[in-house]
């Protein structure tokens, strides 16, 4: 099964800001400590600090936002 990535525009935007990659925010959701939905259904991934945003239906993930945790 392939899973196809779509990345709002807010997300972008972060990514640029931290200085991400498209391919390093795959890997945090696909690899990174998952945990919700919370109550708007959104779930979360963390890896290396960095919290990815996310929603999913079938194969396609939606990047909402991206932050730093500390």
């Amino acid at each position: 099964m392939k899973i196809k990535f779509v990345f709002t525009k807010h997300a972008v935007v972060r990514m640029i800001e931290k200085g991400l990659t498209k391919e390093e925010i795959k890997e945090f959701v696909i690899r990174g400590m998952k945990f919700g939905p919370n109550s708007r259904n959104l779930m979360h991934a963390r890896m290396h600090g960095v919290e990815v945003v996310f929603d999913r239906k079938n194969e396609t993930v939606r990047i909402v936002t991206v932050f730093y945790n500390r």
